[in-house]
């Protein structure tokens, strides 16, 4: 079992690469399919449809508070209102370049990174250039924005640069610049970044290969190094319980927990006036495994943070799958629970005190049931929607997810019921287009349980 679906849709006709909250009731979502669609988040539903690209749409970000800007493989920019009004077209000075990654800083200024080894800088309001820089020397994967004036980027060649934009575009400082970075032998990327995420005022995660990497970003200096934390490509990392874990996932279809025994430590950034000023002290943090989530059947490329205690993840299976601390949302219901009881209580106590009747009489309680109730808060989740399947999956303080992968189910019915060997198992996951990691890790499972000799 999964958990508990709570709505599936029909959203793209092909792989979503990207989500894009709005603001607290709308989303946006683009797709392989050359649509971008805008969502409804207290109904599910779509509220628009925009398909001016024509190629596929692979970045999104907010322009300002009533805008935000759009870009993909073909040739222009597109920059729109909340309401999915098109309000400018800009024209790539990269022509129609796969593009990467998409941030804008300023207000004004849309930066952009695509299979080009160019970092350019376009003026929202009259899609001139006002900078372009070729410091990485293979694509430029991702980019992340520090603050107004500052960003950082990563590339295929394990560069990961930080860059200041005034009134030019100029690099600060080059985190990581490995004098070798491609496998003749393997014909791999040795170092390739594939996302950088700010943790906060001071740290910037950032995932590398198969691992990861936390920066301080006042010394420059790397803090946590866990090189081979999947079994593949790590795809995305957030920090969860206000710095205190790191999720990960990856190619391997896995979504991983870290933490520390260390209660002190934080792996996000803690509010410093500190300076590069005076001596590097280099503190090295160790993150240890804590848990596997898995649930997805193909490769999880996004986390999305909600709260402190909840994220979603999305994959190239189609799914969505929102994950909450068991443990932590049992607490809040009951503190909810308690909380309604007691507000309860006091109406009755309220209404009891300005009646006149007998209040184990018929009309007290009929009058009572009509009584001016408060708004209920309590987590409903009935209207939560997904892109192609939305569940619901609950996960321990380890990390570990409470209930099994329903992949599981299906190959001990497969086994027991068909009497299909582990080939054949293998053999229809893989038609079905489930992960090999996930299949391997299906057969290993049932090999533990003596099921497989």
């Amino acid at each position: 079992m999964t958990g508990s679906r709570l709505l599936e849709i029909q959203a793209h006709d092909r792989g979503i690469t990207c989500l894009l909250p709005l603001n607290a009731d709308i989303m946006v979502s683009s797709s392989v399919d050359r649509k971008i669609k805008m969502w409804d988040l207290s109904t599910g539903e779509c509220s628009n449809v925009m398909a001016e690209h024509t190629a596929s749409v692979t970045c999104l970000a907010k322009l300002n508070r009533s805008q935000f800007v759009s870009g993909g493989n073909d040739e222009n920019i597109y920059i729109w209102e909340n309401n999915g009004e098109l309000i400018r077209t800009i024209i790539r000075h990269e022509g129609d370049s796969n593009m990467n990654a998409l941030l804008v800083v300023a207000n004004k200024t849309i930066i952009t990174a695509s299979d080009s080894t160019s970092i350019i800088a376009y003026n929202a309001d009259t899609g001139d250039i006002i900078g372009k820089e070729n410091h990485h020397r293979e694509s430029v994967t991702c980019l992340e924005k520090i603050n107004e004036t500052t960003f950082v980027s990563g590339s295929l060649d394990g560069t990961i640069a930080l860059w200041e934009i005034t009134d030019r575009l100029h690099i600060k400082e080059s985190l990581s610049y490995p004098p070798r970075y491609f496998s003749e032998s393997s014909k791999k990327f040795n170092h390739s970044v594939q996302k950088i995420v700010v943790t906060g005022s001071k740290y910037i995660a950032v995932c590398i290969a198969n691992g990861f990497k936390l920066f301080d970003l006042d010394t420059g200096e790397s803090v946590v190094n866990c090189p081979s934390a999947h079994r593949s490509i790590v795809h995305n990392i957030l920090t969860l319980y206000n710095g205190k874990k790191i999720v990960t996932c990856g190619l391997d279809a896995k979504i991983k927990i870290w933490g520390s025994s260390n209660p002190n430590v934080s792996f996000s950034a803690p509010t410093s006036n500190s300076s590069k000023s005076g001596s590097k002290r280099k503190k090295v943090f160790i993150a240890e495994p804590h848990g596997d989530m898995w649930i997805h059947t193909n490769q999880v490329k996004h986390l999305l943070k909600i709260t402190e205690t909840m994220f979603v993840s999305a994959g190239s299976d189609g799914q969505i799958v929102i994950w909450k601390d068991g443990m932590y949302e049992s607490v809040n219901r009951n503190e909810d629970a308690r909380m309604f009881m007691e507000k309860e209580n006091q109406i009755y106590r309220k209404y009891q005190n300005q009646t006149f009747f007998d209040t184990n009489s018929e009309s007290f309680e009929t009058a009572y049931s009509n009584f001016p109730r408060f708004d209920d808060t309590s987590d409903d989740t009935s209207n939560s929607f997904d892109i192609d399947q939305v569940y619901v999956s609950e996960y321990d303080s380890s990390g570990d997810i409470i209930e099994g992968h329903y992949l599981l189910d299906e190959a001990n019915y497969l086994l027991n019921e068909q009497g299909k060997s582990k080939q054949e198992i293998r053999e229809k996951f893989r038609i079905d287009g489930h992960a090999t990691e996930v299949v391997d890790d299906i057969l290993e499972n049932l090999t533990e349980q003596g099921l497989y000799i």
